[in-house]
């Protein structure tokens, strides 16, 4: 291997370390995106999910990072980490790319560029892309954008290889990659139009070249649409997908300031968010800042179309950053990272050859290698002590990264052996799905304590309910009641209190939870009605609070709707409510045999309700039919599909 290939070889193998060391800790959990991505691989490849070339789901998401995933999880079976794995890969790959680009682009060597120059230029590009702390972020976070910004470079060193070489294949290679980059992540819908500025530039500038120019770019475009076709198929088909995200993060912008923000954003003042960035940290420190800003100034000065095309990509591809509301997003500026990176190489390349044309001898050489080693190493320390360092203890990353709920999975995982509820049911179910499919066992139980209670008649194993108490303040203090010989054996605080806690019953237990009214009444054989309690009088205009407890019978292939009536004369609903089991927050497969599930109701009295004695009326029906479970058998006055569990008077 040359020396040229060692250093690259070098730069690669850093950048590959800062992306993957610690990756399952530095950021420590796994936030909901790359959980959501993680958890659909997965589905599609067991067959629970269908394969599709764009997902509506979460808010719309580009397929192409779910299908590597998914090629991963072939390979090793489920990760928690998968999403992440994928990204750091890509994001690694880049570092290749962004090497690619700066080599095969003339400006970023001198007006006689020569292979050492090339490779001075495109190694400290690939180096300073490596190191910076916004690009590490996106890697190591499971974001699907750092596949954008390897295709994006792809295209573009190929394009640039293509115009030095005038040879076909390499304008049909960035044509492909635009077409596949349309699969990545919304702002690659820019790269087109970077494609259109460059072919527009080429046909002006070689105008006596003008049909060879046109042939090479229809290629590309050829090769573009036929790679984009089933994606455009489908926008023609759901059109509302095509800019849907974009007009949800643009819809009340300052454009003005937007571009203010996104300007300064380079150098002086970054994004506040917390996912992908140091607030406030802009994309460069001080030191890569001063030579970005010289980069921009000599692609100024010379304006060579290799320095148009450049700086075109920087405007183009940051108009995905000024279009939205919360400028200077990082996430979406992914694909600027290696452009960046190369300004910053151009301007330090000036740097050192304005020394070695004042100073031509070994020492000015020199003075110019020292130059540029001590930029870099205080760009890569300044970087890696950010990120590492007060990045990585940021206390919001707790809720940012999910850290909690992961950390709640890994508990879980750690003990397939027992019975686990999961309170409450949330967006962050994917991280423990994915997390538990790492290792086989029995599905857990997901709800919502804060809108019903589950548990056991009696426990047949060892059981724990995890409880995140930052969230549900209710299940906890109720367990205590129904399970007094239980006990809290886990616990895990957030950087602010108190976030979650495992209270684990032994086996045999039994519940002892009691109603104010015992009641039987089997509805189609699916859930038994064992208690309630229903206040003994309540006036016009009031709200009554009912609770119902029913126990379950069978599995069951869906949950069902139960309907509350206050019977008026002749049979009249006077006022009702109706609502799925547990405030649609449990699936079907989520309250077992033997469970009792404990809902409470509310009846809105009208306010012209007569004085009177009401009869209270229930019953099971099929939410999308309207159909009603049959009554079985009950103690208390029914009919065929309802029975009366009390009267309410109304005085």
């Amino acid at each position: 291997m040359s020396n040229h290939g060692l250093q690259l070889a070098a730069v690669l193998l850093f950048a590959a370390l800062l992306r993957f060391v610690n990756l399952s800790t530095v950021p420590q959990g796994i936030f909901h995106d790359e959980a959501w991505s993680g958890a659909k691989a997965w589905n599609i490849l067991t067959g629970t999910a269908p394969a599709q070339i764009y997902f509506p789901e979460n808010n719309g998401m580009d397929a192409l990072h779910v299908y590597l995933i998914a090629l991963l999880f072939q390979i090793t079976g489920p990760l928690a980490l998968g999403s992440r794995l994928v990204s750091a890969l890509m994001g690694t790959l880049t570092v290749l790319a962004t090497y690619w680009l700066a080599w095969e682009l003339p400006a970023s060597a001198d007006s006689s560029p020569n292979d050492r120059k090339r490779h001075t230029a495109a190694i400290i590009a690939a180096l300073v892309y490596s190191v910076m702390l916004t690009a590490i972020a996106t890697a190591r976070s499971g974001w699907h954008s750092p596949s954008f910004a390897l295709l994006a470079m792809v295209c573009l060193a190929a394009l640039a290889r293509g115009r030095r070489l005038g040879r076909v294949r390499w304008f049909i290679l960035a044509g492909v990659a635009v077409g596949v980059a349309q699969y990545t992540y919304p702002s690659a819908r820019l790269l087109p139009v970077w494609l259109i500025v460059i072919a527009l530039l080429d046909l002006a500038l070689q105008r006596g070249l003008r049909r060879t120019v046109f042939i090479h770019y229809a290629l590309a475009a050829l090769a573009a649409v036929v790679v984009f076709l089933p994606l455009g198929v489908y926008f023609l088909q759901n059109p509302q997908w095509l800019f849907g995200r974009a007009e949800q993060t643009s819809a009340a912008i300052d454009l003005g300031q937007n571009i203010v923000k996104t300007v300064l954003g380079f150098v002086v003042q970054g994004s506040a968010e917390n996912l992908h960035n140091l607030p406030g940290r802009p994309l460069l420190d001080p030191v890569l800042g001063f030579f970005f800003v010289v980069g921009l100034i000599v692609c100024m000065i010379k304006h060579r179309a290799a320095h148009v095309i450049l700086l075109s990509g920087v405007v183009i591809l940051s108009l995905a950053v000024v279009l939205t509301e919360a400028a200077p997003l990082t996430r979406r500026w992914t694909a600027v990272f290696p452009l960046v990176a190369i300004l910053v190489a151009i301007g330090l390349v000036a740097i050192m050859s304005w020394i070695t044309d004042r100073r031509p001898t070994r020492r000015g050489r020199t003075l110019a290698v020292v130059l540029a080693s001590v930029a870099l190493f205080i760009g890569a320390g300044w970087s890696l002590a950010d990120y590492f360092g007060p990045y990585a203890a940021n206390p919001q990353l707790f809720w940012e990264y999910d850290s909690g709920i992961t950390q709640v999975a890994d508990h879980m995982r750690g003990q397939p052996d027992k019975k686990f509820f999961l309170t409450p049911y949330d967006r962050f179910y994917e991280v423990v799905l994915l997390t538990l499919a790492e290792q086989p066992r029995e599905p857990i139980q997901s709800y919502n304590g804060m809108a019903c209670a589950l548990f056991p008649a009696k426990t047949d194993r060892v059981t724990e309910w995890l409880v995140i108490n930052e969230k549900d303040q209710r299940t906890l203090p109720l367990l205590k009641q129904i399970y007094p010989a239980g006990q809290i054996v886990w616990r895990l605080d957030s950087p602010v209190g108190a976030y979650a806690r495992a209270w684990q019953v032994p086996a045999g237990e039994t519940a002892r939870f009691q109603l104010d009214r015992a009641v039987a009444a089997n509805f189609g054989d699916h859930a038994q009605l064992i208690g309630m309690e229903l206040p003994a009088e309540a006036k016009p205009g009031a709200t009554v609070k009912l609770r119902l407890a029913f126990e379950n019978r069978q599995v069951l292939d869906q949950l069902y709707k139960v309907f509350v009536h206050l019977r008026g004369p002749a049979n009249a609903v006077v006022a009702q409510a109706d609502r799925v089991l547990c405030d649609t927050t449990l699936n079907e497969a989520d309250w077992r045999p033997g469970d009792i599930l404990v809902d409470d109701y509310e009846l809105a009295l009208p306010a012209e309700t007569p004085p009177g004695d009401y009869p209270v009326v229930i019953g099971l029906y099929q939410d999308a039919t309207g159909a009603r479970l049959p009554v079985v058998t009950a103690d208390v006055a029914h009919d065929g599909d309802s029975v009366t569990i009390g009267t309410l008077r109304v005085r």
